[in-house]
C-alpha cells in the first residue's frame, strides 16, 4: 500500500468512499499530528492511525471490526478526506505567504518601476556625491565610449583611478589595493568580452594599458599585494587568451614586443607575473631570431642576483620550446655553462630530466659537481644522472653513478646496472672515477670490479683477508648467488672475529644491524642460516641483548 492523498478516490472501492462521506457529514472528525509521519484521530469511539510520507499513503489501521474484516473501512476514508483538506489549506497559506513576501521592494523592482530618465538623474547625483561609485560606473562602461585612441582612453581612465586611490604620502592602502583589484576584474572582463567578439585591437589596447600601469603603480601598494598579483595574472591570461587567436601578423610582432620588454621588470616579478609574460613572448617566437632574443634575455636574467625560484620559473617556460630547434638548446646549453650556483644547476637537472632532456640534464649536473656540490646533495643528483646516462645510453656514465650509488647504499639494483654496462666501459672512464671519486675505503674500486667481471676467487679472497664486514656486506648479493657456501663461510668467519674482539652490548646491536642490511640488501636466506649460526653457537653473550 503507496498511494498520493490525492488519489483516495483511485484507491479504495466506492462502498467505502460512500461510507466514509456520510461518516465526515455526520462527525466531522479531527485529525492530530503525533510525530513526523504519524496521524491520528477518533471516531465513533475507535481510534484511527495513517502514516504519511511526502504526501503518500503509507499505512493505516481502525479499531473497527470493518477493518479487522477487510483491511479497510469507512472511518479510514473520513479521516484521508480530512487528512487532504488540511494538507491542500497548509499549502495554500504557504503560496500566499511566498506571495506576499515577494511584494517586498527589490532593486529589480525599483529598477523596472523607475522612468529611465528619473534614472539616469539619480546615477549622475549619487555619482557627484559618491566618488568610488562614479569611478566603478566608468570602469565598467568604458568600452562602449567611443575615442579615435583606445590606449589613450584607458591611460585617461586608469588616471582617475590611481588619483582616487593614492594618498598624500603616494601610497595605495590595503583597502585602496582592494578597490584597485575590483577595476582591475571589471577591466579583464571587458577585454573577455573584446576578444570573444573578434575585436582583438580594442583588447590589445586595454591589456597592453593595464598590464602597463600596473606594473608602474605596485611601488605605490606596500600592503596587500597577493590580491592584486592575482588581478594582475588574470589580465596575463587574458593577454595570453588573446595572443592563441589568429591574430594579424603586426598585432603577433606588437603582442610579442610587448611581452618582451616587460617580463624581465622588476614589477614583474613582484607580481608574479614575468613567467606567464615569457611564456606569451615564447610561443610567438615563430621566428629563430625571435626565439634567440628571449633565450638571450633569459641568460642576462640568469647573471643577475635574482631568485633561484625566479631563475627556474623561467626556466620552465623555456624548457618546453627546446626540443624543437637544435639552436635553441644550444644557447640554453650556454646559459647553463655560465651558471655557478649549484642549487640551481641541481634543481635545472631533475627539471630537464623530467621535461625528457637527459643530455641538458647530465650538462646541469656535471655543472653542479664542478661548481662545488655538497656531499650531502650528492646522493640526489647522481640518481638524476643515472637516469639520465640510461636514456642517453651512455656506458660510461651508467657505470659511474651506478657505482657510486651501489657503493653508498649497497644496493643490488644498482650493482646489476653497473654489471650490465662493464664490458662497455673504457679504461680511461675506470681511471677517471678512481682518481675523481673518493670512496670510503681504498679499494673499494678495485673489489667492484672483480665482482663486475666475476673474478669470484680473487674477490673472496681479498675479502676473506679484510676484517670489515661493511665492505662484505656490499659484495655479498652477487657473491652469494655464484658461491652461497663461500660466502656464508666467510660471513661466519668475519662474525667470529669480531665477536672475539668485542664485548657488552654493543656487538649484539651491532650485528643485529648488519643482519638486517644483509636481508634488506642481499639475501633473506643468508641472513636466517647467519642468525641459526649466531644463535647456537653464541647464545648466552647474545640472547639477552638482542632479539635475533
Amino acid at each position: 500500500m503507496k498511494f498520493p492523498i490525492q488519489n483516495i478516490e483511485a484507491n479504495l472501492n466506492e462502498n467505502i468512499l460512500l461510507i466514509g462521506e456520510t461518516i465526515l457529514d455526520r462527525s466531522r472528525p479531527d485529525v492530530v499530528k503525533l510525530d513526523g509521519n504519524l496521524w491520528i484521530s477518533n471516531i465513533d469511539q475507535f481510534e484511527i492511525e495513517v502514516q504519511l510520507v511526502a504526501d503518500k499513503v503509507r499505512a493505516y489501521s481502525c479499531e473497527c471490526p470493518s477493518f479487522d474484516e477487510s483491511g479497510v473501512c469507512g472511518h479510514i476514508a473520513a479521516v484521508l478526506f480530512v487528512l487532504r483538506r488540511k494538507l491542500t489549506a497548509t499549502r495554500e497559506e504557504v503560496k500566499k505567504k511566498r506571495k506576499k513576501s515577494s511584494q517586498n521592494l527589490s532593486v529589480n523592482q525599483i529598477l523596472r518601476a523607475t522612468p529611465p530618465d528619473e534614472l539616469q538623474a539619480f546615477i549622475r547625483q549619487y555619482a557627484r556625491k559618491n566618488r568610488l561609485f562614479g569611478i566603478a560606473l566608468k570602469v565598467r562602461f568604458a568600452a562602449g565610449i567611443p575615442y579615435d585612441d583606445n590606449e589613450t582612453k584607458y591611460n585617461e581612465l586608469l588616471d582617475t583611478v590611481f588619483k582616487h586611490l593614492t594618498s598624500r604620502q603616494d601610497t595605495i592602502s590595503a583597502q585602496g589595493v582592494r578597490h584597485l583589484s575590483g577595476f582591475v576584474e571589471m577591466l579583464n572582463n571587458q577585454a573577455d568580452d573584446a576578444i570573444a567578439l573578434q575585436h582583438y585591437t580594442e583588447a590589445y589596447d586595454l591589456l597592453n594599458v593595464l598590464i602597463s600601469r600596473l606594473l608602474n603603480i605596485i611601488r605605490k601598494c606596500p600592503q596587500n599585494i597577493e590580491e592584486l598579483s592575482r588581478s594582475t595574472a588574470k589580465t596575463c591570461d587574458k593577454l595570453k587568451l588573446l595572443a592563441g587567436k589568429e591574430l594579424s601578423p603586426d598585432m603577433k610582432s606588437q603582442v610579442w614586443e610587448f611581452a618582451k620588454s616587460k617580463f624581465h621588470k622588476r614589477a614583474a616579478r613582484q607580481l608574479g607575473i614575468a613567467g606567464s609574460l615569457l611564456g606569451i613572448a615564447l610561443g610567438l617566437s615563430d621566428e629563430r631570431g625571435k626565439m634567440t632574443q628571449l633565450l638571450q634575455a633569459v641568460g642576462t636574467e640568469f647573471k643577475k642576483q635574482h631568485s633561484i625560484e625566479h631563475k627556474l620559473e623561467l626556466a620552465n617556460c623555456v624548457i618546453p620550446f627546446l626540443p624543437a630547434s637544435s639552436a635553441s638548446q644550444h644557447v640554453f646549453e650556454g646559459i647553463i655553462r655560465e651558471q655557478t650556483d649549484y642549487l640551481l644547476l641541481m634543481r635545472l637537472s631533475e627539471m630537464l630530466m623530467l621535461s625528457s632532456m637527459p643530455k641538458e640534464s647530465m650538462l646541469a649536473a656535471n655543472q653542479a659537481f664542478e661548481a662545488g656540490l655538497p656531499v650531502d646533495l650528492h646522493f640526489s643528483l647522481r640518481k638524476t644522472m643515472l637516469t639520465a646516462s640510461e636514456q642517453l645510453n651512455s656506458p660510461n656514465d651508467i657505470f659511474e653513478n651506478s657505482l657510486w650509488l651501489f657503493h653508498e647504499t649497497g644496493s643490488s639494483e644498482y650493482y646489476k646496472s653497473c654489471q650490465s654496462v662493464i664490458t662497455d666501459v673504457s679504461n680511461d672512464r675506470i681511471a677517471k672515477v678512481e682518481n675523481e671519486i673518493q670512496f670510503s675505503t681504498d679499494d673499494f674500486l678495485s673489489l667492484s670490479l672483480l665482482a663486475l667481471r666475476q673474478n669470484w676467487s680473487g674477490l673472496l679472497n681479498v675479502l676473506g683477508e679484510k676484517s670489515n664486514i661493511n665492505v662484505l656486506i656490499k659484495f655479498a648479493a652477487p657473491l652469494y648467488e655464484t658461491r652461497p657456501e663461500e660466502t656464508r663461510k666467510l660471513f661466519e668467519a668475519h662474525f667470529e672475529r669480531y665477536l672475539k674482539t668485542h664485548f657488552g652490548p654493543v656487538p649484539a646491536r651491532q650485528l643485529a644491524t648488519w643482519l638486517r642490511e644483509i636481508e634488506r640488501n642481499c639475501n633473506q636466506s643468508l641472513a636466517g642460516n647467519l642468525r641459526a649460526f649466531l644463535r647456537k653457537n653464541y647464545p648466552g653473550k647474545l640472547k639477552k641483548e638482542v632479539a635475533f
